[in-house]
């Protein structure tokens, strides 16, 4: 993974975020089975969180928790599809 440097506009916005991904964490967490952490769930929106403030551009005149939440959001669903069955091997558990 390339690491970038974080100025100090990016650094704000990152620290800014941390509630808002815990919060989106858990309110995605209780819609899912108890098998899903929630702090993994905070971790990988971290991650999309960090790349969000890499990647906004004031200049386009959006909110930054509004593009951030896409992102966000994405990262949490990527990293419950990386780590989870397929569709095909769930769906024949349930028929069981």
């Amino acid at each position: 993974m390339r690491t970038q440097p974080v100025d100090a506009s990016q650094n704000r916005r990152i620290v800014a975020g941390l509630p808002f991904v815990e919060a989106l964490a858990r309110r995605m967490a209780s819609a899912m089975p108890n098998s899903i952490d929630v702090g993994d769930l905070v971790q990988d929106g971290m991650i999309g969180l960090i790349d969000a403030a890499h990647r906004f551009d004031e200049a386009r005149g959006i909110k930054f928790e509004t593009f951030a939440e896409r992102r966000v959001r994405g990262a949490m669903i990527d990293a419950l599809r990386r780590d989870a069955w397929p569709r095909g091997v769930r769906r024949q558990r349930r028929a069981r």
